[in-house]
């Protein structure tokens, strides 16, 4: 009996702890640098003997720049892709993945082309692992639902993916 009321006690005092510090907002980060992703920072052309490119497109240089919030890359000298870290950029185990959804609603369906690429630096090697792929959910209440993703193409694992290699580019003084 008097075990159970030791515990009680316990548990009441812990209880309200537990839920007043979860209420309670972020503790402050200041005085901690944001991380940068410098080793994806620079030019990158493009291997083509170690790639495996089996999409249409083939960027054979990307510039990549992060500042405190996002990362941009830009292909072939074209406009850059902007990828908030809030949003569009998830960390891997040893690097990144950069995310891009683009979506549309037709009737009661609603469909997402989901492009990702995973990001990883080793020395002077940036590898790029691509995949495209299409997420298809049903509308509920005015909102998608419930989705599942299609196969594409023949319904190979390789359909929508590539893999490329670029090579740092030595900056230019």
């Amino acid at each position: 009996m008097r075990s159970r009321v030791l515990a009680a006690i316990c548990l009441a005092s812990f209880v309200p702890a537990f839920t007043s510090a979860q209420n309670q907002p972020p503790l402050p980060v200041e005085g901690r640098a944001p991380r940068l992703f410098t080793e994806f920072v620079g030019t990158w052309k493009l291997d083509e003997s170690a790639s495996r490119m089996t999409l249409g497109e083939r960027p054979s240089t990307l510039v990549i720049a992060t500042t405190p919030t996002e990362i941009t890359v830009a292909v072939d000298r074209n406009v850059p892709f902007h990828y908030a870290f809030a949003n569009d950029v998830v960390l891997l185990g040893n690097g990144i993945a950069l995310i891009r959804r683009n979506s549309r609603q037709q009737g009661e369906v609603f469909t997402t082309n989901v492009n990702t690429r995973a990001l990883s630096v080793e020395g002077d090697r940036l590898t790029v692992d691509s995949r495209i792929a299409v997420l298809v959910q049903t509308v509920q209440g005015g909102k998608p639902g419930q989705g599942h993703f299609v196969q594409m193409g023949d319904g190979s694992p390789e359909t929508g993916y590539q893999h490329a290699v670029y090579r740092r580019r030595p900056s230019t003084p």
